[in-house]
């Protein structure tokens, strides 16, 4: 590997190479591996330098009655509507995180790419809380609310292949895929992809040979993956998460995870208990070589 830092080059060679590189996908782009899917939507976000206190929002005490104490500002609040969702994450330092996630063709990302848009378009959709974010622009005595401005056309994406084992290598996080921000799943595909992935190095340096190892598990993950696309493939359109769960398109995703057991006895003992109409699990997952490594279900 070379690389150059402060004008300077330098070389490093090791027997692994992880790449958790992010959005860069160095190593993606460089063995051709970039792939799309079918999950079309786009993010814009911002940061404000003050609380968004939505339970402010309404003095209804019926609904003020359901968070004891009324304190929902704590939360990760989503406002909901049809073919967006937007975030309000309060964060440690005092500011306030507020994100728009839409699907692309219902809500085009030249409608908020810029900040003055992307007020524009809360005024039409989320208007309490473009008339909060509006009076706390206007406050004299805070001049810099807005602290950042970041926005991600077409953001969800798969990828041919993330792990080998012969050649050695490895893609982690978002340098592999990256389906939605809905139900963060981001961070249980970095836990699997970097449990995978040191599994695979500890059993190379064991002397033992991965190749076909890494092929299960990324057949594993890629399960995972494209099952968790699922929820989110073509459901943007729908007019609410609410109107979604009472449907035929209602997704659930199981994850049953082991450690240390014997996997034949494992499948044999799940095998009894699953749902109806199981996907992403066969004779593929059945390895005794194996040590861990997630049984997903799920029923649509």
């Amino acid at each position: 590997l070379r690389y150059s830092v402060d004008g300077h080059d330098f070389s490093a060679r090791a027997r692994w190479l992880v790449d958790a590189s992010g959005r860069a996908g160095y190593l993606k782009r460089k063995l051709d591996l970039s792939e799309g899917n079918n999950h079309n939507a786009n993010a814009v976000w911002f940061r404000i330098n003050d609380r968004i206190d939505i339970d402010q929002w309404s003095a209804e005490s019926e609904w003020s009655s359901r968070c004891t104490p009324p304190e929902r500002w704590r939360s990760t609040n989503h406002l909901v509507g049809k073919g967006y969702w937007v975030w309000l994450i309060p964060l440690s330092s005092g500011a306030h995180s507020v994100g728009i996630v839409a699907d692309a063709v219902t809500h085009p990302i030249s409608t908020m790419n810029t900040f003055d848009k992307a007020m524009s378009w809360l005024a039409k959709y989320q208007p309490r809380l473009h008339e909060d974010l509006l009076a706390k622009l206007r406050e004299p005595a805070k001049p810099d609310v807005l602290m950042d401005f970041h926005y991600c056309k077409n953001f969800s994406y798969s990828c041919k292949q993330v792990f080998n084992g012969k050649a050695r290598w490895a893609l982690t996080g978002e340098a592999g895929v990256f389906a939605d921000p809905y139900y963060s799943p981001g961070s249980d595909s970095i836990a699997m992809s970097n449990t995978f992935i040191t599994e695979l190095i500890r059993e190379d340096f064991a002397g033992r040979d991965v190749t076909r190892l890494a092929r299960l598990y990324e057949h594993t993950f890629f399960t995972f993956f494209r099952t968790t696309m699922s929820l989110y493939e073509g459901q943007y359109s729908a007019s609410s998460r609410k109107d979604r769960a009472a449907g035929n398109e209602q997704v659930w995703v199981i994850v049953r995870t082991a450690f240390g057991v014997h996997n034949r006895g494992l499948w044999s003992a799940a095998h009894h208990r699953r749902p109806h109409n199981v996907r992403g699990a066969g004779k593929e997952f059945i390895h005794d070589d194996i040590a861990e490594f997630p049984l997903i279900f799920f029923r649509a």
